[in-house]
């Protein structure tokens, strides 16, 4: 077997490993409404700074698929096709773009550092929570249920206007920004830049 055989079997393991490591974040999550706080962005990003873009973007493309079969690793121990379909499925279509984006842009950066991985993962999640408004504000718009009348609950809660866009943002990505930048997007920037010395030889 050849040096680059050996190559892409260590890239395609590597980027297994990490669609097993976004279903595990998945499972560390809590949730103030239909929408789940998780760790997913941590996992998702550092398969971003350890891999290839198109091994990134494979990892989640796996983790999908995994859900799609109906394997539990969506948030909550979920899977199945209507959890691609629901009313947080936006977010998860992103995964894969963002990932390849985000390894795209990491493996351009000079003079690497923490603060430079951590600016490149806050940037490229801005595809997920665009994903995940858009297909919140279609639910919000388009479909009656629970989760609309739990928006609008928050909505007077929170005092903002009464508007499906404006709910869809604020629910749906300005929530989430603290805990993504802060936690997340810093840990997996950190946990990468302590790897890349042990990785760098075999990526």
């Amino acid at each position: 077997m050849n040096n680059s055989s050996r190559e892409n079997i260590f890239l395609l393991m590597l980027a297994g490993l990490m669609s097993g490591l976004t279903a595990v974040m998945a499972q560390l999550c809590f949730y103030l409404g239909p929408i789940p706080y998780t760790m997913q962005n941590f996992a998702i990003f550092l398969s971003a700074l350890l891999l290839p873009p198109e091994y990134a973007c494979l990892s989640q493309i796996f983790y999908l698929m995994l859900i799609a079969f109906g394997f539990p690793v969506a948030a909550g121990a979920r899977g199945g096709i209507l959890v691609l379909i629901g009313p947080t499925a936006g977010y998860l279509w992103a995964f894969p773009l963002a990932a390849y984006l985000a390894s795209w842009s990491a493996r351009r950066i000079k003079k690497p550092s923490v603060l430079k991985f951590w600016l490149v993962c806050n940037t490229m999640s801005s595809l997920i929570y665009l994903l995940g408004v858009v297909w919140l504000y279609y639910w919000l718009t388009a479909v009656e249920g629970p989760i609309k009348t739990w928006a609008f609950t928050v909505a007077s809660l929170l005092s903002i206007p009464h508007s499906c866009a404006v709910i869809a943002i604020v629910v749906g990505a300005l929530i989430f920004i603290p805990q993504d930048f802060l936690v997340d997007h810093l840990l997996a920037a950190v946990v990468y830049t302590h790897l890349r010395n042990i990785v760098k030889h075999k990526i």
